[in-house]
């Protein structure tokens, strides 16, 4: 049985997309991807790395996808209640590491990494629960496109109106209090 990681990782390998909200919405419509839950923090930094890559011809992207898998899926679901962070926000900073190279010792690159998952979290915090991994991935990859533009120069190709074709599927859904809900 294929599991959901690897679908993504199909499509990711596959894809030559450049506009992150537009694979983030091929990815989301994926069979058996839950509204909620721990794979919505492997999707953020895949969808980053699979655009960089086919806008800078990286030319590594199944290694750098290991390295996000392996960081994204240690993050439990629920770690934006319990922990004060979102794994969408996490993801950003995860995409910001592995392009830098960064590590713990590295002074640039450990304060953009830490940089772009604040700027994450402060947007998705500002928009309110209760907790959609659609909306906060919206929120995310809008954040993440913003600061590497601003800090790196990458220009990623953008969506100009976003509408979250998954509201109906969420229960606690805020409808119209909601930046993305489809009307």
């Amino acid at each position: 049985m294929v599991t959901l990681e690897e679908k993504i990782y199909d499509i990711c390998l596959k894809s030559k997309e450049t506009n992150p909200i537009s694979l983030f919405n091929l990815i989301i419509s994926i069979e058996g991807i839950p509204m909620h839950g721990p794979i919505h923090h492997f999707i953020i930094p895949a969808v980053f790395l699979t655009c960089y890559n086919n806008l800078y011809s990286d030319n590594n992207l199944k290694e750098k996808l290991n390295i996000a898998s392996k960081r994204a899926m240690i993050v439990p679901g629920g770690f934006c209640a319990n922990y004060g962070a979102c794994g969408a926000g996490l993801g950003v900073g995860i995409f910001v590491s592995i392009i830098t190279d960064n590590n713990p010792l590295k002074q640039k690159s450990w304060s953009q990494t830490i940089i772009s998952n604040a700027k994450c979290q402060t947007i998705i915090a500002k928009n309110g629960g209760p907790r959609c991994c659609k909306r906060n991935g919206y929120l995310a990859i809008l954040a993440g496109i913003q600061f590497a533009k601003e800090e790196f120069n990458l220009d990623f190709s953008t969506t100009d109106n976003i509408e979250c074709f998954k509201s109906q599927e969420n229960t606690s859904c805020k409808k119209e209090a909601c930046l993305f809900y489809k009307r």
